[in-house]
């Protein structure tokens, strides 16, 4: 995490601190309705994997879990819940979603705040994902919380994670968010049917906010790109001509490392590859950072996180993709049309990758002929 990034983190948790804090209330206060509300559908902290979550929505599949129902002293599943919120991301297609079998077991509600369940759980989830391998490259979980009674739901929590168990697009809800109070999450009656109707309206709220928390990033990020865009600012300009460290070159230049470089690479595998996983999940983790700091402008973080995806796993398709962008942002078409014809060969077929592929081929042929690049 970023200084810049851990100063927004902590400016946000001080303005939601009395909004959060439900468990270390007492019971007869959780009982009334809090008077402020805020229109943000929840509270989304801030993530250096969102960036890539957002850019794979069209293309990347998600697998969803039962939603988890967390009593005082133990965890329940919800499956209807696991069907609906599917149901809702294929037919709304927010994203292609499909049915994850495995039910995870968090235990007893324990916690000082919902925060501080919000973190530990996610942080459980994402070592019994590490621990399972699974083809998609997301995983979702929901959570409703039960801190009283069954009848009444004080928190929602949905868990987004990548593959490599980062947190990409994470978030809680609860009575301080308009959403969440409209929802009106308290079971009219104790029958089976009421219950059933109380779960049906909590797992429409959370798929609610999810949407609209894409809607938010997206619009945020539109932004940002079209005032760079405006400032005529493009990724990683103005790097031709320059002699670049070795973690700067890509594949590190294809030099040989002294002993204090490899000592820190054995170091950096094992940190990658910590609790279990493999080092391809933690080359695509890389690499997607990678690619959001090409995206911010940052050529030589990107190149560099490019090269621990690369020493990770050398047949990482973003690691090779992010090599070319580079080369190309530094005038190197020759290189970056192998690393780019590297890239294809890894597959599966890649549209964009394809057009970037042929269209440096043209600014080559044009560049090599004296021509205008070919529009």
């Amino acid at each position: 995490m970023t200084r810049s990034l851990a100063g927004q983190f902590f400016f946000l948790i001080s303005h939601i601190a009395t909004a959060i804090c439900l468990f270390a209330l007492p019971l007869s206060v959780l009982a009334h309705e809090t008077e402020a509300t805020t229109a943000d559908p929840g509270f989304r902290p801030p993530s250096e994997y969102a960036p890539a979550f957002l850019g794979s929505l069209d293309t990347a599949t998600i697998v969803v879990y039962p939603t988890i129902v967390r009593r005082a002293d133990r965890t329940a599943h919800s499956f209807a819940s696991q069907s609906q919120i599917i149901e809702s991301l294929n037919s709304e297609k927010i994203l292609a979603a499909v049915a994850g079998r495995r039910r995870i077991d968090l235990g007893a509600l324990r916690g000082r705040s919902q925060w501080d369940l919000f973190l530990n759980d996610m942080q459980r989830i994402a070592e019994v994902q590490r621990s399972h391998a699974f083809e998609a490259e997301y995983l979702l979980v929901m959570e409703f919380l039960f801190p009283v009674n069954d009848q009444t739901i004080f928190g929602i929590q949905c868990y987004v994670l990548d593959k490599a168990g980062e947190n990409a697009f994470s978030f809680l809800l609860n009575s301080h968010h308009q959403l969440f109070v409209d929802a009106d999450l308290i079971a009219k009656g104790t029958s089976e049917a009421a219950r059933a109707k109380l779960m049906a309206k909590a797992t429409q709220a959370g798929v609610t906010a999810l949407k609209q928390q894409i809607e938010r990033a997206r619009k945020v990020q539109s932004d940002a790109m079209q005032s760079r865009y405006m400032e005529k600012e493009q990724p990683c300009t103005g790097t031709q001509n320059v002699e670049y460290p070795i973690n700067e070159l890509p594949m590190f230049g294809n030099q040989k490392k002294t002993a204090h470089q490899l000592r820190a690479d054995e170091e950096y595998i094992k940190y990658m590859t910590r609790d279990g996983r493999s080092r391809e999940a933690g080359a695509e983790s890389a690499a997607k950072l990678g690619w959001n700091s090409y995206y911010a402008g940052d050529c030589s973080k990107a190149i560099k996180r490019f090269n621990q995806a690369w020493l990770l796993d050398p047949d990482n398709r973003l690691a090779l993709w992010g090599f070319a962008s580079i080369c190309i942002s530094r005038g190197q078409l020759d290189e970056a049309i192998r690393y780019l014809e590297l890239a294809i060969e890894k597959g599966p077929e890649d549209p964009k990758l394809r057009e970037d592929y042929d269209m440096t081929m043209k600014e080559l042929f044009a560049t090599s002929h004296n021509q205008q690049p070919l529009q």
